[in-house]
């Protein structure tokens, strides 16, 4: 029983780090791709594994598209586009 437990430790582990390197790139894709503003300005944008999985002008069209492209929604990184940058006031 202990190595099962040490297996399925291990496995969850493993997940865990595939998880987080998904979440990077898909952080990084929206973070550094600057023709993602040209290409879909005012919409909503979910990145999954490094790749746009979906986009729409609202949030429940694009959690319907992700749905149906069977992209876990938890695990996307989910942001809205604008082109025009906002002035924040400190």
């Amino acid at each position: 029983m202990e190595d099962l437990n040490s297996r399925l430790n291990s496995l969850e582990a493993a997940t865990m780090a595939e998880d987080l390197i998904d979440f990077d790139e898909s952080a990084r894709k929206l973070s550094e791709d600057r023709s993602l503003a040209d290409r879909y300005d005012q919409q909503w944008v979910a990145v999954y594994g490094g790749e746009i999985a979906a986009s729409a002008a609202d949030m429940d069209e694009l959690l319907r598209q992700l749905s149906e492209a069977c992209v876990p929604a938890s695990k996307a990184v989910i942001r809205f586009i604008e082109r025009k940058e906002r002035t924040l006031i400190l």
